[in-house]
């Protein structure tokens, strides 16, 4: 198995506090890649997690169409603005995703000149999360 297939199912699938089930949520996602490869390797589970990818508004066009083409291998997989600089993006997402058990990322640090956004985006999704021990893999 591959790594993602060893870090997404053993160690976070095994929430059993969200009710309606768990949301992972990628942030910085670009393309979706990540959200994707999670949704492929978790969708034979009996409640896999609902991947909520997020970017930038001015990169949903792109993440959405990528996620459109890949629907048939990983069909539980959404696409929504998430811009670290704006807090009510979170209070949205929070809003129709309550039950966020995971936040992840790749490559999200480059720039250090968005660090506290990003660290305050991670604050609030997991703070607010109606999930009893939520998690975060960057």
């Amino acid at each position: 198995a591959s790594l993602a297939d060893r870090a997404f199912r053993t160690r976070f699938l095994a929430c059993s506090c969200c009710p309606g089930g768990p949301c992972w949520l990628e942030l910085g996602a670009g393309v979706g890649l990540a959200s994707l490869v999670a949704a492929a390797s978790t969708c034979d589970e009996p409640s896999p997690p609902h991947l909520v990818a997020t970017d930038r508004a001015a990169l949903l066009p792109l993440l959405t169409a990528n996620q459109a083409v890949n629907a048939a291998a990983a069909p539980n997989v959404s696409a929504l603005p998430l811009d670290w600089y704006r807090n009510d993006d979170c209070h949205s997402i929070l809003a129709t995703h309550p039950n966020i058990s995971l936040v992840f990322g790749a490559d999200l640090s480059y720039d250090l000149d968005h660090l506290d956004a990003l660290v305050s985006t991670i604050v609030t999704l997991l703070g607010r999360s109606a999930c009893q021990d939520p998690r975060c893999l960057i």
